[in-house]
């Protein structure tokens, strides 16, 4: 039996991975970190409350098997940039010297289809700054999940994403061969795929579309 710990359960991935992992019997336990209490009970679930602006001193509180990192924001939303740089780069690459540290095995977090670290766009190239500090830590198993369009029910709209996901049936047929990765993909094989590499040896570290795809199927395959 295994140990998880989501950070990010809230948004729209973290939840549904959250409660993909309360109900798979591989796993005894599972610990999140919250702003709030979201009164949410379950004999696997813990609930830890912090202040994320301390996220370097809760190292304690994370020995697990996995951690799962599913934080993420918008510029709008953060506020600005620094704000968005805080959540997605600098809160995820402290998890990562967390894991380092209590010598988690297998760390697994959400990035973006076209990270780059020297990208023109300040959102690809701060997600691609992520993923070099995170690469930087001695983690066994790294795993960064690279969807492009996130399709789920948000708790806020988000007008871009709207329109893009009304349209995507039209384009769909367009993004094939290398443009593939560049589709739509739902919240839900995000987070099965998640699921299935947290049961699994995989060496492959950089998982896009196709893969997240394939890896959803299998552990629903698995799960029957």
């Amino acid at each position: 039996m295994k140990q998880a710990f989501v950070v990010g359960s809230t948004g729209l991935v973290g939840n549904i991975l959250l409660e993909k992992l309360l109900s798979n019997r591989n796993f005894s336990s599972v610990s999140v970190l919250v702003r709030k209490n979201s009164g949410r009970i379950h004999d696997k679930l813990t609930e830890h409350v912090i202040d994320f602006g301390k996220i370097e001193t809760l190292g304690n509180l994370m020995k697990t098997d996995v951690l799962f990192c599913c934080l993420g924001s918008t510029i709008k939303k953060a506020g600005s940039k620094e704000a968005f740089k805080k959540v997605d780069l600098e809160y995820v690459a402290e998890l990562a010297r967390i894991a380092e540290r209590n010598r988690i095995r297998k760390f697994i977090v959400i990035s973006s289809v076209g990270a780059h670290p020297f990208s023109r766009n300040f959102y690809l190239r701060t997600k691609g700054e992520m993923e070099l500090m995170v690469m930087a830590c001695e983690i066994e198993q790294k795993h960064f999940i690279r969807p492009g369009l996130i399709l789920g029910h948000r708790k806020e709209f988000r007008f871009g994403e709207w329109l893009a996901a009304l349209l995507s049936p039209l384009f769909m047929p367009l993004l094939s061969g290398s443009w593939k990765k560049y589709r739509p993909v739902s919240a839900d094989a995000i987070a099965s795929c998640m699921l299935h590499l947290a049961l699994v040896d995989e060496s492959t570290e950089i998982i896009e579309n196709e893969l997240i795809e394939k890896f959803s199927e299998l552990q629903l395959k698995d799960y029957l």
